[in-house]
This record gives C-alpha cells, sequence and structure tokens, in this order.
C-alpha cells in the first residue's frame, strides 16, 4: 500500500491556497480516494467550518486533490463517479 497526501483548495477564503488536509492509504489514489473521502470530507468541513447545508458534499470533493508522483490530480479526475457522492 502506497500513502498519498490529500489537498484542499480553499478558492472561497481571502487568499485562495491548497491545504495539506491528511493522508490516504491505498493501493491506488483512486483506491485511497474510495476508501477514505468520507474522513477526508468530515476533517475539511471541521477545518474550515463548512456548514452541509450551505455546501454540500459534492462541492468540497470538486476541491479535494491526491498528490501523485506526477502532479496534483483532482477527485473529478481520478473519479469522476465520485462527484456524485
Amino acid at each position: 500500500m502506497k500513502i498519498y497526501e490529500v489537498l484542499y483548495y480553499d478558492g472561497w477564503g481571502h487568499i485562495p491556497a491548497y491545504y495539506l488536509i491528511d493522508s490516504a492509504k491505498g493501493e491506488t489514489p483512486e483506491h485511497a480516494l474510495k476508501e477514505n473521502l468520507v474522513r477526508i470530507t468530515s476533517k475539511v468541513r471541521k477545518l474550515f467550518n463548512l456548514n452541509g447545508e450551505e455546501i454540500s458534499d459534492g462541492k468540497i470533493h470538486e476541491s479535494i486533490y491526491v498528490l501523485k508522483e506526477t502532479g496534483l490530480v483532482s477527485v473529478r479526475d481520478l473519479c469522476p463517479q465520485m462527484k456524485q457522492l
């Protein structure tokens, strides 16, 4: 298993930036996301005080990225079906 770093892009803040949120274990980045997306989403909500009624999980997922050897890859690029979660 590999460990992948997970970042969140806060484009709503005063100064848009990427934040290191957590790491996720998996055989592939897709597997790591599938196994950890609920936990990561919850952590983003808590850290950035994002209300579930105002900002959907899908909107948060659009701003989650995994750091691979070749650079950043978004949830929508890794697992298009996960946008629906």
